[in-house]
């Protein structure tokens, strides 16, 4: 059995959004994350490749993370606004 037509509509732009937000964040900061999730590399992996230290690694995750958070949330709170109007 196949996936439900709007389930598989819902996931594509869950996606699409998360890439949307993606293209916002700092470039180190994407990089770092995309090597991370995408890649599945080891922040030891993506310090080799970015070739910068294992800190800055992880403070561009920590803060990539933090800003796709900040946007979501903000994302929510206009839809949430919106649906009130």
């Amino acid at each position: 059995a196949g996936e439900d037509p709007e389930e598989i509509r819902r996931k594509s732009a869950v996606r699409e959004h998360i890439g949307d937000l993606m293209g916002r964040l700092d470039e180190n900061q994407r990089m770092a994350l995309e090597l991370r999730y995408a890649g599945e590399k080891s922040y030891e992996e993506i310090a080799d490749i970015m070739e910068i230290p294992l800190g800055t690694v992880k403070t561009h995750i920590y803060r990539a993370k933090l800003s796709l958070k900040r946007m979501m949330t903000g994302a929510r709170a206009l839809e949430k606004g919106r649906s009130r109007s």
